[in-house]
């Protein structure tokens, strides 16, 4: 590939890999590649794609040039698309009728080419389509990233934009074209009102919604169009897939019958609100908002202006003067060729802008009326009346004055005070002066910023004296200039001084993995820090740098005395990760900071270092906190909680502050989210509680936050409230948090959690519920989950039918990973036979389960313990580092806490103990391996295999 191919940048990376642009040597063109690194996962999707759309030829998706591995992994050359994504062009509003008509024949064409190849997208949302540029500014798109793309079928997981999702994807449902039509639907809203057809922060909160349809009727945001134009998209939207349109060709053969789409004119549409991003007080906008004029608004051009300017008198007839109309450039734009006369015409600079220059004599005239279309700079003996009609921009793009025009045409109008007595001769001016209204105006016209000097008139004798004074001008200007410049040399010299040193000192501490360092080098880390070009390799170094208690006190007394901004988070960050409880007082004083970005580092560095003994007063500031933290307090205060030395007394401290908060309902319900996260044996108590509480508002809260729980254990009090609950969408609430629940370790064999599924399936009440307790009992690996299958088959819902049978066939290839563990002998659970977090980090290679670098990370089992009593846990892992972390293995209700052992290679896997735990009843159970603390930008470790022994 190297040798074809030229690597330009790097134009986006991910947990899976990235995406460069190069140049194609060969062929002589930019191209996009796709790269995933050879020890991931994430290879064989890629090569996926690359099979699938390698086939597919259509211009509106993104072409397939070349697939391949070599030593560096597999790659996806794809042809490079210059232009901006469907979601940056709604960002700024919805699109015009005739950009929605091709979006919707362009995406319809292209999906259903994909569609009669076999292939479902699963994806389709607006950052995947794109919008390329061509020098005709013609609308169009094509469609990429076909990364999730797969045959029609159940899925075996949960994948896709929660936004754009349709509702068989919240669960293990069946996907075809009907599914990438709903896609489509909620793309075609967005594009139409530029909104979100069902918005929403929480995950639940979209789902329910796209269950029972609350979203703002399209007629009432676009009363401008037909009726059928509504009707039409909400068969693409329904919530059935049956009641869907089959394909994309009858959806389009349907829109395509719609004919025009609107029925009044765009005056009476009724406009959304505009997008506006809130900004906390202390924030400004990166940019000034300017209202652009109504269509219908008259511009005044230098035409209308010649005509108004009475006072002077064209000696010849004025040639054809035409304004010209502000266009917003585009990115990239190729220059026009000029024509002739026009190239002999262009001002240098585009803040001036000459005419032709006749030799004309004007007389004197009376005060001229000010400008409408010109705004003069300030000058002392002038005030200038300011434009109504200008933008104020900065320096707006000038109309081009044929050179043909006549001075006297057109001339720069001014206002200015009456001189009583005129001067008797002219003198040269610099640039900025401006004539007094009695003098004759100058042969040129001059833009309000330019920087080019009027032509040179004569003077006459008596200002001879003037070179004098310029001279001793000049000289005092020019020593002052010297004296900046010794400066500026002697500050650059200080501070560039020695920089190669502190360079090449920090490569070598970046090489290792322990790296030790002196207090020198502590601070020369610190003014590195203040270089963007190497701030990050500087918080990497600071993050793990060893040497003594001193690195800690040198980075307090930098921060307490740091005034740059972009520093201040990063090193707020490394005193976080460094775990440096002294630096507790600190942390917690900045959490009032007037600083956004600043108050939620400090909190999420607490949630590093809070000892248990200080949580009470962490809790305190709950309620006087920011609004825009409550996400940052409740990760903060969850990890202060985890990472405890005491954590039953660390969850009993947040515990009583909950039921301390009665009368804070915003304080009242972050501690709820906090304790449902961090789960316990009293925190039961409180959900079982919360979710059967009297207001519906209280329980749709909680059931909300229900599916974070970290265990299944929730599941016993789901089942036991489902039937007594009245509440539609609180029932729809509490079935999805049993899905998300149901796959997560805990006390409970499949046998038992089967039993609590098979409850909510009887209790159900129409299809919809039902069909979300088949995605339940999907996660559930038992031998009565065949057999409840198998009951479909004669049932009269037609579409529950084919959906339990297509399950039925996963659950056989899921019961065939369950590993047994025969009495008196041990199992082995090997890496292959592993699930592991969808999105994550973690991916198989080989033998091994590598890429354990993100916290939230896990690995599960299936293993069949057939016996009561005691089993040992055996890891076989690798981790070449000196950097070691923790880990847990869950298995049954219990949980081994270990570190990691350093090995001589990475495929020097040694077998280690973790623990034993005590079965009370046999059955299958999910042996769960996660992260407990990740060293730095480091790897926690390989894993090959997990052994279970019967003791």
């Amino acid at each position: 590939m190297k040798d074809r191919y030229q690597i330009i940048s790097t134009i986006s990376t991910g947990g899976t890999g990235k995406v460069l642009q190069a140049w194609d040597k060969s062929a002589n063109r930019d191209v996009a590649i796709k790269r995933v690194p050879s020890e991931t996962a994430n290879m064989d999707s890629l090569m996926w794609e690359a099979r699938a759309l390698y086939g597919l030829r259509h211009p509106n998706i993104v072409t397939v040039l070349e697939y391949d591995k070599d030593e560096e992994g597999a790659y996806l050359v794809l042809e490079m698309i210059k232009g901006e994504t469907l979601a940056h062009r709604l960002a700024t509003g919805p699109l015009t009728l005739p950009d929605f008509k091709t979006l919707v024949t362009q995406t319809l064409q292209a999906i259903g080419v994909a569609h009669d190849a076999g292939l479902i997208h699963r994806d389709l949302k607006p950052e995947n389509i794109m919008i390329p540029w061509n020098k005709e500014k013609e609308f169009g798109i094509k469609i990429i990233d076909f990364g999730l793309a797969q045959a029609g079928g159940p899925q075996t997981s949960m994948a896709g934009s929660i936004h754009y999702m349709a509702p068989e994807q919240f669960g293990n449902g069946y996907v075809d074209a009907r599914t990438d039509l709903y896609s489509l639907g909620c793309i075609y809203y967005q594009a139409l009102t530029g909104q979100l057809a069902y918005p929403g922060e929480e995950k639940m909160h979209v789902i329910t919604a796209k269950l029972y349809p609350p979203r703002t009727p399209l007629a009432e945001l676009r009363p401008d169009l037909k009726d059928p134009v509504f009707a039409w998209l909400d068969w693409l939207m329904h919530v059935q897939p049956s009641a869907r349109p089959a394909s994309a060709a009858q959806a389009l053969a349907s829109f395509r019958q719609l004919g025009e789409l609107n029925v009044q004119t765009a005056a009476t549409m009724v406009e959304p609100e505009p997008l506006v991003m809130v900004l906390e007080d202390e924030e400004v906008p990166a940019v000034a908002i300017v209202d652009e004029p109504e269509e219908e608004e008259h511009v005044l051009t230098l035409a209308d202006e010649a005509e108004e300017a009475a006072h002077v008198e064209p000696e010849e007839p004025p040639t054809e003067i035409y304004s010209t109309p502000v266009i917003a450039p585009e990115p990239e734009p190729e220059p026009e060729p000029l024509a002739e006369a026009e190239a002999e015409d262009l001002p240098a600079s585009p803040a001036l802008v000459e005419a032709s220059e006749p030799e004309v004599e004007a007389e004197p005239e009376p005060e001229p009326e000010p400008a409408a279309s010109y705004t003069p700079p300030p000058a002392p003996a002038f005030t200038p009346e300011p434009e109504p009609a200008q933008e104020p921009e900065p320096e707006p793009e000038p109309a081009y004055i044929p050179a043909a025009a006549p001075t006297g045409e057109i001339t720069q109008t001014l206002m200015a005070e009456p001189e009583p007595e005129p001067a008797p001769a002219y003198i040269p001016a610099p640039a900025h002066y401006h004539p007094a209204a009695d003098t004759p105006p100058p042969a040129y016209t001059q833009h309000a910023t330019s920087r080019r000097n009027p032509p040179p008139q004569h003077s006459h004798s008596h200002s001879h004296s003037m070179p004098k004074r310029g001279n001793a001008l000049n000289i005092i200007i020019t020593a002052f200039i010297v004296i900046l410049i010794a400066e500026f040399g002697l500050i650059s010299y200080v501070k560039y001084a020695g920089r190669a040193e502190r360079e090449q000192r920090l490569a070598e501490l970046s090489a290792t993995d322990r790296p030790e360092g002196s207090d020198v080098d502590v601070r020369t880390l610190l003014e590195l820090l203040e270089d963007p070009t190497h701030r990050e390799e500087a918080i990497k170094v600071l993050t793990r740098l060893h040497g003594g208690d001193y690195i800690d006190d040198i980075l307090m007394e930098h921060l307490a005395k740091v005034k740059n901004y972009p520093v201040v988070v990063p090193l707020i960050q490394v005193i976080g990760q460094r775990r440096s409880e002294a630096a507790f007082e600190t942390l917690l004083s900045l959490t009032g900071d007037n600083r956004g970005e600043v108050r939620k580092a400090a909190w999420k560095a607490l949630g590093h270092i809070t000892p248990v003994e200080d949580l009470p007063r962490v809790l305190k500031l709950v309620r006087s906190s920011h609004s825009l933290d409550q996400k940052e307090i409740e990760k903060a205060l969850g990890e202060a909680i985890e990472s405890s030395t005491d954590r039953a007394k660390a969850t009993q401290e947040t515990l009583e502050a909950y039921h301390a908060a009665k009368d804070h309902a915003d304080s009242r319900a972050l501690l709820f989210n906090v304790l449902t996260r961090v789960g316990g044996d009293n925190i039961l108590a409180v959900v079982t509680e919360a979710i059967s509480d009297p207001s519906e508002k209280v329980r749709l809260a909680a059931i909300t936050v229900l599916a974070e729980y970290p265990t299944h254990e929730p599941l016993q009090a789901i089942s036991a409230r489902f039937p007594n609950e009245p509440h539609e969408t609180c029932r729809v609430y509490l079935l999805l948090a049993a899905r998300e629940i149901i796959g997560n370790p805990g006390p409970d064999s499949q046998q038992t959690l089967f039993l609590y599924a098979q409850s909510l399936y009887a209790n159900a009440r129409d299809t919809t519920e039902k069909r979300y307790v088949l995605s339940v009992l999907s996660r559930i690996i038992a031998p009565g989950t065949a057999t409840f299958f198998e009951e479909f088959s004669n049932s009269s819902d037609g579409s529950l039918r084919e959906e339990a049978k297509d399950l039925a066939k996963a659950f056989r290839e899921k019961l065939e990973q369950v590993i047994s563990v025969p009495p008196g002998d041990k199992g082995t659970l090997p890496a292959d036979k592993a699930d592991y977090r969808l999105g994550g980090s973690v991916t198989h290679d080989e033998d091994a389960l590598i890429n354990w670098t993100d916290e939230d990370d896990w690995a599960s089992w299936l293993v069949e313990l057939p016996s009561n009593g005691d089993y040992e846990i055996q890891i076989y892992q690798s981790h070449p580092s000196e950097l070691l972390g923790t880990y847990e293995v869950l298995l049954a209700g219990q949980t081994l806490l270990t570190a990691v052992v350093k090995t001589d290679s990475d495929k020097d896997y040694k077998g280690f103990v973790v623990g034993t735990i005590h079965v009370e009843k046999p059955g299958i159970y999910r042996l769960r391996l996660r992260p407990k603390t990740i060293p730095p930008d480091s790897e926690l470790f390989r894993v090959q295999k997990i052994v279970v022994k019967a003791l």
